[in-house]
C-alpha cells in the first residue's frame, strides 16, 4: 500500500486520462502484493503517455499541414483572381480603344502623301557680307514647291527663277527631313504634345549673276528639337509643330565651311476622303541663315506660303 502514491502522482504527472488511471490504480490495489504486476502497471501507465503524446503530436502536424495547404490555396486563389482581372483591364482598355480610335485614325495618323503648293522666297545676304549691292543675290519670288510627306517625314524640292543685272537665274532646293517623337502630354491615342528629334539635310544653289562673285553652292546637315501638337479624329486631324535646326554647312563639299541656323513652323489640317483617300492642306513657314567663313557665303532665306498634298 505504501506504494500507491507514487503510482498515483506518475499516473497524475503523465497527464493519463482520468479512467485510465483509477483502473490501474485499482488493479494494483487489489494485487498489492504483487511486485511483477505493480512494475507492469507502470510500464502500461509508460506507454499509455507515449502513444497519447504521440497522437496529440500527430494532430498537431496534420492541423499545420492543413492549415499551410489553406494557406496556399488561399494564396493561390488571390494570385489568380489578381491576374483574371489585370487581363479583364487590359482588355477592356484595348477594347474601349479599338472602339473610341478605331483603324480609320490609325490610317489617318500614319499617312503618305504627296503634293506641293506655292511659297514666297526672300533671298538676301545676312549679316556679315560685305559684297557690295552689285555683287550679291537678292530676289523675292515665288518658289514652286513639291514634295513628300509621312507622319515623321519630308522631302522637298524648290524652284525659282529670278532676274538680277539684266540676266536670268535660277534657284532650286532640296531638303529631307526625319523626326522621332517622344510624348510630353499625352491625352489620348494619336493625340498629344511631343517632342521632335529631328535630323535634316538640304542643298541650295543660287546663281550669282554678277562677274565679281560665286554662286552659292551649300549643303548642309544638322539636327535639332522644337515642339509638337496632334489632335486627331475620325473624320480629321490637326497637326502643329515648330522646329529649331542647327547645321554644319559647306560650300560644294571644300574648305570653304560654315553653319547655318534654321527655324520652321507648320500646320496642317488632315481631312481624310475628300479627294480619293484624303489630302492634307498646310501652311509653312521657314527662315535659314547661313554664316559662313567666307562672308561673301552669308546669305538669309525666308519662305512662306501654303501647300496640298494628297493620300496614296
Amino acid at each position: 500500500l505504501s506504494r500507491l502514491p507514487v503510482v498515483t502522482l506518475c499516473g497524475g504527472a503523465c497527464n493519463i486520462e482520468k479512467r485510465l488511471h483509477l483502473s490501474v490504480v485499482a488493479d494494483v490495489f487489489c494485487r498489492k502484493d504483487d511486485v511483477t504486476r505493480l512494475r507492469d502497471g507502470i510500464r502500461r501507465i509508460l506507454a499509455c503517455t507515449q502513444n497519447q503524446s504521440r497522437r496529440e503530436n500527430q494532430l498537431y502536424n496534420n492541423d499545420m499541414t492543413m492549415t499551410k495547404r489553406h494557406r496556399m490555396k488561399k494564396y493561390s486563389s488571390n494570385s489568380l483572381n489578381f491576374l483574371m482581372l489585370s487581363i479583364l483591364v487590359v482588355w477592356c482598355g484595348t477594347s474601349a480603344s479599338a472602339q473610341e480610335f478605331g483603324d480609320d485614325v490609325y490610317e489617318l495618323s500614319e499617312y503618305v502623301a504627296i503634293g506641293g503648293g506655292i511659297s514666297m522666297q526672300h533671298f538676301t545676304p545676312s549679316t556679315g557680307n560685305l559684297l557690295p549691292d552689285s555683287s550679291v543675290i537678292r530676289y523675292s519670288n515665288p518658289q514652286f514647291q513639291f514634295e513628300f510627306r509621312a507622319p515623321e517625314t519630308r522631302l522637298a524640292f524648290g524652284y525659282t527663277s529670278y532676274s538680277q543685272f539684266g540676266k536670268s537665274g535660277a534657284a532650286i532646293n532640296l531638303e529631307a527631313e526625319s523626326r522621332q517623337v517622344i510624348p510630353l502630354l499625352r491625352g489620348s491615342l494619336r493625340s498629344g504634345i511631343y517632342l521632335p528629334i529631328c535630323l535634316r539635310t538640304d542643298f541650295m544653289r543660287a546663281a550669282n549673276l554678277s562677274t565679281t562673285a560665286k554662286d552659292l553652292n551649300v549643303v548642309s546637315l544638322g539636327v535639332g528639337t522644337g515642339l509638337e501638337a496632334r489632335w486627331m479624329r475620325r473624320d480629321f486631324g490637326l497637326e502643329a509643330r515648330c522646329t529649331g535646326v542647327f547645321h554644319y554647312s559647306t560650300q560644294s563639299f571644300s574648305v570653304d565651311d560654315g553653319t547655318s541656323n534654321l527655324i520652321s513652323a507648320e500646320i496642317l489640317l488632315l481631312l481624310p476622303e475628300v479627294v480619293g483617300r484624303g489630302v492634307i492642306v498646310g501652311y509653312r513657314y521657314e527662315l535659314q541663315v547661313w554664316k559662313m567663313k567666307r562672308s561673301d557665303l552669308n546669305y538669309r532665306r525666308e519662305i512662306n506660303g501654303p501647300f496640298l498634298n494628297i493620300f496614296f
